[in-house]
């Protein structure tokens, strides 16, 4: 079934959903104060708006409650983002996601409704650092806060060897969760099989354990 998605505010972060959503066949609305924003995404949404994020009258003629999901997507203005947020909770709709500038803006878009809030540019530095540091790491995504799913490049400790050999499960408390082998993902890998040269692993796990996996198996970038 087809997913009816609201994407509020059309800066850098809401067009990238915006464009992913559409390629993943997601019916999308996009909403925004400047028409020029909301003609230049036409292409990729079912139903473009141009409005204010917190026009209740608008939200309600558009059914806004009757969406999977809704994505406030506001930049700078704290105030809009977090008034939006409270009129879309007061208006049933079940699950919002919003973007926080700050620590303290996240916490007052939970208190006023947001199920799920994000941290882009905050993530953005963390996955950063982390790639700085450490040459074998790929990618890096916190999931909660003690929990990330990490993308490592196997190096010279784990090539030729059985996943279940390099005991990264009963020594570190980590679980492998896909395996990327050239343009293939293996999901879920074989604990037998042997990792390959070029081979990336995808690992999940708690952070703390995630470090110590680091600090012994993963060499540092020098």
């Amino acid at each position: 079934m087809t997913k009816e998605i609201a994407v509020i505010g059309l800066g850098q972060f809401g067009g990238s959903a915006v464009k992913q959503l559409h390629k993943l066949s997601a019916d999308v609305t996009v909403i925004d104060i400047s028409e020029s924003k909301v003609k230049y995404y036409e292409d990729y949404a079912v139903e473009c708006i141009v409005g204010s994020a917190t026009d209740e009258k608008m939200l309600k003629t558009i059914g806004i409650e009757h969406y999977d999901e809704v994505i406030i997507a506001i930049g700078e203005d704290i105030q809009t983002s977090i008034l939006c947020t409270l009129i879309l909770k007061e208006l049933g709709v079940e699950s919002i996601t919003a973007k926080a500038q700050s620590n303290h803006h996240g916490k007052m878009l939970k208190k006023v409704g947001a199920d799920n809030v994000l941290h882009p540019e905050t993530e953005m530095g963390i996955r950063l650092a982390n790639q700085l540091v450490n040459m074998s790491l790929v990618d890096y995504m916190e999931i909660s806060d003690d929990t990330a799913i990490v993308e490592y490049d196997a190096n010279e400790r784990f090539i030729n060897s059985a996943l279940i050999n390099i005991g990264i499960r009963e020594k570190f408390g980590l679980n492998v969760i896909a395996i990327k082998r050239n343009k293939e993902v293996i999901v879920p890998p074989d604990p037998q099989m042997n990792i390959l040269e070029n081979d990336v692993l995808v690992i999940i796990g708690k952070i703390k354990n995630l470090n110590r996996f680091e600090s012994k198996m993963i060499k540092p970038k020098s």
